[in-house]
Order: structure tokens, then sequence, then C-alpha cells
């Protein structure tokens, strides 16, 4: 059996497991299904959005959560166009592999800045997302990840690669491996077919553009040149505070918030996060599902906003910069599903 056949089986197989429930759908339609399982009632209807190319559907029916099955496929869906059924449920759109793996062997010979191309070796051996160790720690994921940070720091050199991609890479390189290696170890990804791994490469390389243009097209531009999105993220966070206060400069000390929110505007919460947690989160950014604006760029401003909420929320002044220090590391150390359906729910209605 193919590997077109087998996916297309699974899904077949998916749909009877989940069956095309009423009762099912209203009873999960009550609580945001912000787990890493996902919401499962959705299964049947999020596999007939996939078969009819229906992006709208598919954000609506994404909204209540996304089913760990069907991430992988729903996150390629969202960062395509024009993609066949087949191609989107073996992530492997004919045109984008063909245009990646004819320059990505080749990767090596880019002229890269120098100093870009440093950080991009420093970023790789030093990437250890929690679980993962030591597949990370393997030649060859060093050598795949490695080359997709090179591609991307090639073709989009302004504002380029930075400290903290690697995380975001690390996030969309296990979802889609998982997606194929059943128990995603370091015994199970060496058994795997190589040119399965080159689809799981070249999708987190489709993935990470998506994600990283939809920021960057809303950042401003100074003499020509994108500045690094973590500032024009941060602009429009004071604007947000600024708009309900118009005293908040006066108040606060902008460089105390900056600094705590900062990792969070650079990275995306991949940093401080394991990736099956990261990967909620990021369900909503990429399906647009966690913010009423339905954009990247909204989506995370909005969950950094929520995120300052919920600190204001335990008492912390905003302007004491080791209350706020001591709140935000207790948050991330005692994270759970739960924090971050709240996160999400404070960042939907902002």
């Amino acid at each position: 059996m193919s590997i077109k056949e087998e996916l297309e089986k699974r899904m077949k197989v998916l749909q009877k497991k989940y069956p095309n429930s009423y009762v099912q759908k209203l009873l999960s339609s009550f609580t945001r299904q912000t787990t890493f399982e996902g919401n499962k009632s959705k299964v049947y209807d999020i596999i007939e959005d996939l078969k009819k190319g229906d992006k709208r559907k598919l954000y609506f029916d994404c909204s209540n959560g996304v089913p760990k099955e069907l991430r992988a496929p729903v996150w390629y869906c969202m960062a395509t166009e024009g993609c066949s059924y087949e191609e989107i449920i073996q992530i492997k759109s004919k045109r984008l592999y063909i245009e990646y793996w004819s320059e990505a062997y080749e990767c090596e010979l880019f002229d890269l800045n120098k100093k870009q191309a440093r950080t991009i070796d420093v970023d790789v051996v030093r990437l250890f997302p929690e679980g993962y160790k030591e597949i990370f720690k393997h030649e060859d994921v060093r050598m795949r990840i490695r080359r997709i940070k090179r591609m991307y720091e090639y073709h989009f050199p302004n504002p380029g690669y930075f400290q903290g991609m690697g995380d975001i890479v690390a996030v969309f390189f296990v979802i889609f491996s998982e997606y194929y290696i059943n128990e995603f170890s370091i015994n199970n990804y060496l058994k795997t077919d190589n040119e399965i791994l080159d689809r799981i490469e070249c999708a987190t390389y489709v993935l990470l553009i998506y994600i990283m243009q939809n920021i960057c097209c809303d950042c401003k531009t100074i003499d020509g040149v994108k500045e690094f999105h973590p500032e024009s993220l941060w602009r429009e966070i004071v604007k947000f505070y600024i708009l309900k206060d118009k005293n908040f400069k006066i108040k606060y000390d902008e460089f105390i918030i900056k600094q705590q929110i900062y990792k969070i505007l650079v990275c995306f919460f991949a940093r401080d996060l394991n990736i099956h947690l990261t990967s909620i989160i990021y369900d909503g950014l990429i399906c647009g599902t966690c913010c009423s604006e339905g954009k990247v760029f909204n989506g995370i401003i909005k969950l950094a906003i929520a995120f300052i909420e919920m600190i204001k929320q335990q008492g912390v002044d905003l302007g004491d910069l080791y209350s706020f220090n001591q709140e935000s590391h207790k948050f991330f150390e005692t994270i759970t599903e739960s924090k971050i359906s709240q996160l999400i729910a404070i960042a939907w209605y902002l």
C-alpha cells in the first residue's frame, strides 16, 4: 500500500471512529478544547473541509481546538494554497516540494551573512526541546534543522534568521514528524524512509515561511528594511494600552513590561513551553482562531496582552520589575492546558 493510500485509509478510519454526532458537537461547543488532544467532535467535519479545500469552514471547525490526529494536515492546509486533498493529508505539495529540494541540497554553498550563518550554527546545537533532547542531538536531525534555517535566511534575509526561530522550527518539525512516525523516538526516526523525512523537512520550511511572513508583512519598514518583528509587535501593544489608559506611559516604565514579554514576541512562547503545550497555542495562531481579527500578527499581540492581563490578575504592579519577573517565571513553571485555555479566551475577547 502506498503512503497516499495509507493516509487516505487513516482518514476514513478516523471518520468512523469520530462520527458526525450533533450531540457531541453541541456538548463540545460549550468549552474550548485547548488541549493537545484537541476537539475530537470535529474530526469528521475537518476531514470533509480538507477534502473540499474549504478554509473558511475549516477556520470555524478549528475554532474550538484542533484534533491531535489532524493537527499536521490542518496546519499544512492553512499554510498553503491550491493544494489537493491528497497533497494536504500527505503534507506534500508537489510544487513546493520540488521548489524546496531543487535548492536545499546546495544550501551549504549559499553566500550568507557570516554573523547570521554563525548564529544558525550555534542555535542548532543548543536546541534541546523538552521530551525530544536525544532526537535533536542526532546529526541527521541537526542537519535538517540547519538546512531549513539556511534556506530561510537565504530567501528572507530582511529581517532574516534570529535566535529563537530554532524553537519555532522545532515545534513544527516535531508535529509533522509525529504525524508520520508513531512514537517519535530516535530509533523510529532512523527507521523512517528518507522520502518521508524529506517531506517533514519541506513541510516545516513551508509552515515557517507562512507564519513569519504573516508576521513580517505588518512590520514597520525603516529605510527600506523591515524592522525586527518584536519591535512592531511591541509598538501595537503600547497602542492598545494607551487606548485603555492615556496615562499608561506615565504610570509604567515601558522597558520593564517589554523586558518581561520580549521572549513571547520573539519566538511566540516556543522557548518557555514544551512542544505539546506550544502546539495548542500555535493551533490558534496558524488557524487564526486566537483573536477576532483572524491574523497571525494580531494573534501574537493579543496573546502577549492576555499574558500581561493574567499577570495583573495576580495583583502584580507592572512597574515592579522584581514582582513582574517573579510572577512571569511562576506562570511558565506552573503552566497547564487549562491556563493556556484561559490565555486564549482572554486574547479572543480583547
